[in-house]
């Protein structure tokens, strides 16, 4: 009898201090908010047939969005985003010591769903309004990337198809003088009647 009422009181004594240290620890926690936005991702597909050609592209199956998803938590697309949106000002990041790691490593990007081509942008901090700054700014500098990289391909492509076009003008011009060469070097064989 004396011996389980001793394994009772160990039990409870056990369970209240449990009880009341749990407490202590969430309280002791800092709070953690989260912001998300979400990124509709295009792929533009060089690979398309051209009207008119015999041949069909051969076209890989790969997870395109796992290439935006490390894009977007990259080292370059985070640096722009907190330098061009003045986010080391933000109580967030004024007092840390690498910005970029702080940033990276409260951001989260997800696939929304399996079939969309849509990815999730999640950041978690210390400040609810920072949170949605830090998501925003690091979304507009995902975008603007994009843009630059499909304007330099838009420029190369420009400066591809004029070179093409300028080759192919010189050497019609110079075939056509070879064969206005031709015919006047040319005997004439037969004049008719």
């Amino acid at each position: 009898f004396f011996s389980s009422r001793r394994r009772h009181t160990r039990y409870i004594s056990v369970t209240g201090v449990q009880t009341c240290a749990l407490p202590i620890y969430f309280v002791r926690q800092p709070e953690v908010f989260q912001s998300k936005g979400r990124v509709l991702v295009i792929k533009q597909m060089p690979q398309m047939p051209i009207s008119g050609s015999k041949h069909q592209a051969v076209v890989r199956r790969q997870d395109f969005l796992a290439n935006d998803t490390h894009l977007i938590r990259s080292r370059d697309i985070v640096k722009s985003a907190i330098e061009e949106n003045d986010l080391t000002d933000t109580q967030t990041l004024r007092r840390v010591a690498n910005p970029v790691e702080t940033v990276i490593g409260g951001l989260t990007v997800d696939q929304v769903d399996e079939k969309a081509d849509i990815l999730e942008v999640r950041f978690a901090g210390p400040h609810p309004k920072e949170c949605g700054e830090i998501v925003n700014a690091v979304i507009h500098s995902y975008r603007r990337h994009l843009q630059l990289q499909f304007q330099n391909v838009n420029q190369d492509m420009k400066h591809l198809l004029t070179r093409a076009t300028d080759k192919l003008s010189k050497d019609l011009n110079q075939a056509e003088d070879e064969y206005a060469e031709l015919r006047q070097k040319a005997p004439l064989l037969w004049e008719g009647e």
